[in-house]
């Protein structure tokens, strides 16, 4: 437990001492992006759902698991959501594919949609379905 504290408060002391540089890098980065390509959490979810639907998966296979609290400091807020998309549709082209091409389009949006995990796993009763569960975020300038 000390190590941890030790570790935790070096972290800290870190981020403490470095304030301005971590700021100065923040408002850099947020300069460089188009405030009309940032989304919001709605617009994140309505962006994911409509690229799963491009890819050929079914917009009702796409749902929002939840979104964790928004992250802010007033000049730029970051979205995150938790998305499941079953590849699943008997109807719909082959899973790999859709997903591979969904997966695709979501990186191709970088850095407005970030993946923050990808976990991707066969539907228990029938393997040859796949599930993909994403956590991804939107950074949006105010």
């Amino acid at each position: 437990a000390k190590n941890t504290t030790t570790s935790q408060l070096k972290d800290q002391d870190y981020w403490l001492g470095n304030k301005t540089k971590v700021e100065a890098a923040s408002k850099k980065a947020v300069d460089q992006l188009e405030p009309a390509k940032t989304l919001d959490a709605t617009r994140l979810f309505t962006t994911v759902r409509q690229l799963a639907l491009d890819a050929g998966i079914p917009s009702r296979n796409v749902r929002n698991e939840g979104s964790s609290p928004q992250e802010s400091n007033g000049t730029f807020s970051v979205n995150t959501l938790g998305i499941r998309v079953d590849a699943n549709d008997p109807d719909g082209p082959k899973n790999w594919e859709a997903i591979k091409k969904f997966y695709l389009s979501l990186e191709e949006r970088s850095p407005y949609i970030a993946i923050k995990q990808f976990i991707l796993q066969p539907v228990p009763r029938n393997p040859g379905m796949l599930t993909l569960i994403l956590k991804v975020s939107s950074v949006e300038v105010h």
